[in-house]
């Protein structure tokens, strides 16, 4: 019988038990990362329906229902920039630890 594949050719990685619990941690934050994003869209959905709905009856609650949400999303958008950044400043060190290794 003809083998068309060697396995003995090459070594698998060697996978340790923090890098594995490392990767389930990761996984973990953005499986959390992803519900956060979602339910604050939502909040964001209901807080625009809910100015929306509330502009007939009293004028104030309305813009106070649209301040509300256009500060959170300026807020959101703030944290955004900052944690995009500090993944980029991540990657960079990262990238240049390995051209100096």
């Amino acid at each position: 019988m003809n083998l068309n594949f060697d396995f003995e050719q090459y070594t698998p990685p060697k996978i340790t038990e923090e890098k594995l619990t490392l990767l389930a941690e990761r996984r973990r934050e953005v499986r959390q990362l992803l519900l956060l994003t979602a339910s604050s869209h939502l909040l964001f959905i209901a807080l625009g329906l809910a100015a929306f709905l509330a502009a007939p009856y009293s004028m104030a609650l309305s813009v106070l229902f649209l301040s509300v949400l256009a500060l959170w999303l300026a807020g959101t958008g703030v944290i955004a920039v900052v944690f995009t950044r500090k993944q980029l400043e991540k990657r960079e060190a990262h990238t240049l630890f390995n051209l100096l290794s």
